[in-house]
């Protein structure tokens, strides 16, 4: 929408224009693309796997950590099972959504306290706070890859399985 102000302060014509119509096809797409990948997450905040069908294609990938998975909405189930035994009452928060072409960018913020085993580490009855960034490429309407990157190490941290300011791999001198 375009104004033309002559006078400050007065509105003297309104030009409306019009986005073409492919134009605002994929608008559209990017607002459901956001829309899916916020529901997808969301359903994390309340252990609902019964829609992930709805979001994660049948035969998708998950990237992490420089390794690739098979990724499926069964898949995104195990995993959230696993994680939500581990840290019940996990909360996550979307910092930022970011859309462009068929991808979607979630920043996260996510706490949680550790009442079951994780990676064979035993409850530490520990609270967890660590960012997350996911990018999802959508198909259809569906995600059908996942890039994630997490603060692990920082995680490990907080549970006292890594002493703070403990060395990264990259600065281990070999």
């Amino acid at each position: 929408m375009n104004f033309r102000i002559l006078v400050p302060g007065i509105l003297v014509g309104v030009i409306v224009s019009t986005p073409p119509l492919h134009s605002q096809s994929k608008q559209h797409d990017l607002a459901e693309n956001k829309k899916v990948a916020v529901m997808g997450l969301e359903a994390w905040n309340k252990g609902d796997t019964s829609r992930l069908t709805d979001f994660i294609a049948e035969k998708g990938k998950w990237w992490m950590g420089g390794n690739t998975f098979p990724w499926s909405p069964q898949i995104e189930a195990a995993a959230m099972k696993g994680w939500l035994s581990a840290f019940p009452d996990t909360h996550v928060v979307i910092d930022d959504v970011i859309a462009e072409g068929d991808r979607v960018v979630l920043r996260t913020t996510w706490t949680g306290i550790q009442k079951g085993v994780i990676e064979n580490i035993p409850p530490t009855g520990r609270a967890v706070r660590f960012s997350e960034t996911v990018i999802y490429r959508f198909e259809s309407g569906k995600m059908v890859e996942v890039w994630v990157d997490w603060d692990e190490l920082g995680m490990y941290r907080q549970l006292g399985v890594l002493p703070p300011g403990s060395p990264r791999p990259s600065e281990i001198k070999k």
